[in-house]
């Protein structure tokens, strides 16, 4: 899908928007005597290929479990040795971040709610989650799976499954047809022929390094658009889909609140304000969504460990109501 403009950007990002890649296909591996470890890391992982690695796990966990001296704290200690006979595994230890969780760990739920479908005596086998797994992974798994169980593991337990299954997650943040198809079936309820379509400013009110310092006078701005500010945080599950899904029109920080318009339809385009990976171009495509960018003065804020604190930042009001102008043109 192209961009809803292109000025202003720098060219690793138009050309990680353009890149074309091809949908993975929708995918169940099994894995015979398998060790979980810490927050669920298959150590097998490493006798893999890179694909085969690839198709399992985002490239930049594929790294952190390469790395013995992380993954080998979880070998030392006191902690529980156990062996089950089949177990689910979905997780990655970055999934405590919601976003993540949203882009890695959801699509491999709606893999497996299209697979019971198919064959419900998969309830039957259990899904592992670390203890430390946020309360939102237990109320995703509910509302996607509600006949699954749910087992966790203590960060330091070394549990030794006969058969492991680990559904697929996507590939470079693009998804199966599966995944659209179940995500077309999940917002479908929300998206009443004749319904009011709504115009969304996700308004991002968690801690974290980066504060887009003049939000509220954008806030105004769009406001005089018609566009209502939300914070997703502060509603179930049921109501972020409904509200995502019935929107037209959405604009935020780039943030986990930003990438629900993977409940979105066809044609709803997004404003983010900053960028940080091309995860929401890669949502954009998969979803047929127009995207666009608007970056801070100082160029893209990203995590930097070596800056201690929060970074503010602020978009440029005038040109934020020149691209919300173009934005809803509809062009």
């Amino acid at each position: 899908m192209p961009m809803l403009w292109n000025d202003g950007l720098t060219h690793t990002i138009e050309q990680y928007h353009a890149m074309k890649l091809e949908a993975p296909s929708a995918s169940i591996w099994a894995f015979d005597d398998a060790q979980l470890i810490g927050p669920c890391i298959p150590p097998v992982l490493q006798s893999l290929s890179e694909d085969m690695k690839n198709a399992l796990f985002p490239g930049y966990i594929i790294r952190k479990y390469a790395d013995e001296s992380y993954t080998g704290q979880f070998l030392q200690g006191d902690g529980e040795r156990r062996t089950i006979d089949t177990a689910w595994t979905v997780w990655n230890y970055n999934c405590v971040i919601y976003g993540h969780f949203l882009l890695e760990v959801m699509p491999r739920l709606l893999v497996m709610r299209a697979a019971h479908r198919d064959d419900p005596s998969l309830a039957a086998i259990p899904i592992i989650l670390p203890s430390n797994a946020p309360s939102y992974a237990l109320k995703w798994i509910s509302l996607l799976l509600p006949d699954f169980r749910v087992e966790t593991k203590a960060l330091q337990d070394v549990l030794t499954v006969r058969r492991l299954l680990i559904p697929g997650w996507g590939n470079r943040f693009v998804y199966s047809d599966v995944v659209h198809d179940e995500l077309e079936l999940l917002t479908a309820p929300y998206r009443q022929e004749g319904a009011e379509r709504k115009r969304i400013f996700v308004d991002r009110r968690v801690q974290s390094y980066r504060i887009l310092a003049n939000a509220q006078a954008l806030q105004d701005i769009a406001a005089n658009y018609g566009f209502e500010s939300i914070s997703p945080e502060h509603l179930t599950l049921e109501q972020q889909i409904a509200l995502f899904a019935s929107a037209d029109d959405v604009i935020g920080e780039f943030s986990s609140a930003l990438h629900n318009s993977i409940f979105s339809p066809a044609g709803c385009r997004v404003m983010a304000m900053n960028y940080i990976t091309e995860c929401q171009s890669r949502i954009g495509n998969f979803r047929r969504q127009r995207v666009g960018y608007i970056l801070p003065r100082e160029g893209p804020i990203g995590f930097d460990p070596s800056i201690k604190g929060e970074r503010h930042f602020e978009i440029d009001p005038a040109t934020f109501e020149r691209k919300l102008n173009i934005m809803l043109k509809r062009q």
